[in-house]
């Protein structure tokens, strides 16, 4: 028999986070490699340029992505 999770599991807020929208999709694109920002939006088709902006600086504060220049 395992022991529940505590109050303060770290991997509720990382599934949170990975839950929220376009999230899991921009993943996907960029695990093939660097992307540029207009490559995601055609392949992510009904993202608004705003959101993906946002999603973007999210996974970048968080660590999961870098931004290369």
């Amino acid at each position: 028999r395992r022991n529940p999770p505590p109050e303060d599991c770290p991997l509720d807020p990382c599934l949170k986070f990975l839950a929220s929208a376009w999230t899991t999709r921009i993943l996907w694109y960029l695990g093939c490699g660097p992307r540029h920002f207009g490559e995601l939006r055609r392949d992510l088709r009904g993202i608004s340029a705003k959101m993906l902006a946002q999603r973007l600086r999210q996974m970048e504060d968080k660590g999961l992505v870098a931004r290369r220049t």
